[in-house]
This record gives C-alpha cells, structure tokens and sequence, in this order.
C-alpha cells in the first residue's frame, strides 16, 4: 500500500510540473470559468458526434441510392447502347 501512494505521488508531482511548463496550460480558481470551458468542451464533442452520425447516415443514404435505382441504371444503359449499335 505504501508503494502505491509513493507511485501516485510521483506521477501527480510529475503531471503538475509538465502541466505547469505547457504553454497552453492555464491555472483557474474560477468555478465559472471551469464551467464554461466544459460546456464548451461538451458542446465541441457533440457537434463531432452528430457530424460523425451525419456522414454515417450520408453514406447509407448513398447505398440505398444506389440499389434503389439500379434496376433503372440498368435501363437507361441498355437503352444508350441500343440507340448506339442502332444508329447509321
């Protein structure tokens, strides 16, 4: 037990000084402002998600597109190429 609490120890001294050299890193004490950079942060991975869900839909859409209308496909090629081997 006492290995462990030296380990997470360690690690969290370790995090805090990496963090506290990153640039981007940026202490608050504000719970406001923690708030809103996670609704923010929320708001970001919906948007990802429903554009994911978005082209997932786009291409089955697509597939059906493409069986649906297959058998006209069909159609209007045969028709082109009789029109072709038809024609002087």
């Amino acid at each position: 037990m006492f290995e462990q609490n030296v380990m997470v120890t360690v690690a969290y001294q370790l995090l805090t000084v990496f963090l506290q050299a990153d640039p981007r890193y940026e202490t608050t004490t504000s719970v406001k402002a923690q708030m809103k950079f996670l609704e923010e942060l929320d708001s970001l991975e919906r948007k990802r998600h429903e554009e994911v869900q978005r082209g997932v839909l786009l291409r089955a859409a697509k597939v059906d597109c493409v069986f649906v209308h297959f058998p006209v496909f069909c159609l209007v090629q045969r028709d082109h190429i009789l029109r072709l081997t038809m024609s002087p």
